[in-house]
């Protein structure tokens, strides 16, 4: 009769890195499942984006539209805070809603990308520097105990 034979597994590192790519796999799994639900059923659940959308479409849009009058327009932004992402919200908006009239929010010959840039070259202006700009209109949006506000300017000569 001969002995049974037995294998022995060897366990050791190749076994734990196996393990532990497996672990890393699935913990990215359950980490891109999870914000796919987020995503899903809590923020587009609630519809935020919709909201904020209809809100310019409803309040910000026409402002700036009613603000232009057929002309280009200078945009002002003060007291924004921790709010100042809105910024370039409103401010590319402006661009695209009084496409081919111009909108500024400083000197035309800086480079304005991001929020830092327009709050850089953010400033007043007099109205002879809004009308040799052809920015005949200024639209001054701040915040006030939370609330948006909105002030129009006009530097229209009067007929």
């Amino acid at each position: 009769m001969s002995e049974p034979h037995t294998t022995q597994i060897e366990t050791g590192e190749p076994r734990g890195a196996a393990m532990l790519i497996v672990a890393a796999m699935l913990c990215g799994i359950v980490w891109s499942v999870g914000i796919d639900v987020y995503n899903r059923f809590f923020i587009q659940g609630a519809g935020w984006p919709q909201i904020v959308m209809t809100r310019y479409a409803v309040e910000s849009d026409p402002m700036i539209a009613r603000s232009a009058g057929g002309g280009g327009l200078y945009m002002r932004f003060v007291n924004f805070g921790d709010r100042k992402g809105f910024i370039t919200n409103l401010y590319f908006r402006a661009n695209y809603i009084l496409f081919p009239q111009r909108v500024l929010v400083g000197d035309p010959s800086a480079p304005i990308n991001t929020v830092d840039q327009v709050l850089a070259a953010n400033f007043i202006p007099d109205d002879s520097w809004l009308l040799s700009h052809n920015v005949p209109t200024m639209l001054t949006y701040f915040y006030v105990d939370g609330q948006l506000h909105a002030r129009v300017h006009s530097a229209a000569p009067s007929r």
